[in-house]
């Protein structure tokens, strides 16, 4: 099996690949960007391997692979049901694998409960919103703040400054003192942001963070990406704004049906035939 290196424009076989990559991705279609994947796999700050999910006979991952590096915007898009939630879920935790790995910083953090994969950097927002809803929106951030200052000494500065800080990183600096839940979802999902910047993360997954933002919003909140990105962070984003993704993430990963359907830049995974017939929509 072969396939197109979109930089060089040759063949290249799976064969001249580095073994663990051979093997593991050996079956994965040719959309699939596999010299890209390893070179990210060489530099990355978050790796899934050969990740696994069954819930009773349903099979919700399968062999899903996966590298997110420093710096930058990475994108996990796929239709409704194709496993995005479960694989963050794997990631932080959450959801124990039955196959797999899920490897941080070189160490394998495959069985670490989420409290322990949060202290070693991992941040996390969600699908559904899970704000606090009787606090304030600095009380939220403050919170998060605090226990980080409990495990994390990387900055001086009091739990107070770096919840005020992160609040106004996220443009909500004017709704500190109103509760959460009195704000639109557009809004509270950026409480989610600021509270999960406030753990001072290497690594920040993000789940549909756009959600019930308006246009300029959805603008704003894509710029700070990245910017984040640019200061270091490593972000691994899902999200169903599809002009956003294109815009913002170097490399995309495509789910469907729990499995790998194509890895690659955005230009690459655009013009991918089954990517197009399974989420992003044939022309045909």
């Amino acid at each position: 099996m072969s396939i197109a290196n979109s930089s060089s424009g040759g063949n290249i076989s799976i064969s001249q690949l580095p073994g663990d990559v051979s093997n593991s991705l050996s079956q994965r279609p040719k959309g699939a960007d596999l010299v890209a994947h390893q070179a990210r796999v060489d530099h990355a700050v978050l790796r899934v391997h050969e990740v696994g999910v069954a819930f009773g006979g349903v099979q919700a991952l399968s062999g899903v692979d996966l590298a997110v590096t420093m710096g930058t915007i990475t994108g996990l898009i796929g239709p409704n049901g194709a496993g995005k939630t479960t694989l963050f879920n794997v990631i932080t935790g959450l959801q124990v694998q039955d196959k797999g790995q899920v490897i941080l910083d070189g160490e394998d953090i495959s069985r670490l409960k989420p409290h322990k994969r949060a202290r070693l950097g991992m941040a996390r927002t969600f699908q559904r919103l899970e704000t606090f809803g009787s606090m304030t929106v600095f009380e939220n951030v403050l919170t998060a703040a605090e226990i980080s200052k409990s495990w994390a000494h990387r900055d001086s500065s009091s739990a107070k400054d770096i919840a005020i800080r992160a609040i106004d990183r996220v443009g909500i600096g004017a709704l500190a003192n109103q509760r959460a839940d009195s704000l639109p979802v557009g809004l509270a999902r950026m409480v989610e942001v600021a509270r999960a910047l406030a753990t001072n993360p290497q690594v920040l997954l993000l789940d549909e963070p756009s959600s019930g933002l308006n246009e300029e919003e959805s603008v704003n909140f894509a710029n700070l990406l990245i910017q984040l990105a640019k200061e270091g962070l490593a972000l691994l984003l899902v999200e169903h704004d599809m002009e956003m993704v294109m815009r913002i993430c170097a490399f995309l990963y495509v789910l469907d049906f729990g499995k790998l359907l194509a890895a690659g830049t955005p230009e690459v995974v655009q013009a991918n035939p089954a990517v197009q017939a399974a989420y992003l929509g044939s022309e045909q």
